[in-house]
């Protein structure tokens, strides 16, 4: 179980009570600069809402080079707080244990030993 501050709790409440919470997302990601990406945003804010469920969903964005994926999951991640993700630019041997964050791949360039 996730323990929250008042505040968040209080926001979280607030939140909960909105119609079409995915909307208001979108809305959010739009002042951010984010437009025609709606679709691959909101599969990424549900991704890693999953976080905390027993199977977590994957998501993979795939799109030609300098096509903006990084910059929607980028936006994406500001409505996360930093400890709800794992952030990889290359792969290694060994790892981390998650603990309820998502492990987000940049520009993933694997690693060879």
């Amino acid at each position: 179980m996730v323990k929250l501050s008042l505040r968040q709790s209080t926001r979280c409440r607030v939140i909960a009570k909105y119609r079409r919470i995915l909307d208001r997302f979108s809305e959010g990601l739009h002042k951010l600069g984010v437009t025609g990406e709606d679709r691959a945003s909101k599969l990424t804010f549900l991704a890693l809402t999953t976080r905390f469920f027993n199977k977590p969903m994957s998501v993979v964005v795939k799109g030609q080079s300098s096509s903006g994926k990084s910059f929607v999951s980028e936006n994406v991640l500001k409505f996360f707080p930093s400890d709800a993700y794992w952030e990889l630019t290359t792969i290694e041997n060994g790892g981390e244990k998650l603990d309820h964050r998502a492990a987000i791949l940049s520009r993933v360039r694997a690693e060879r030993n």
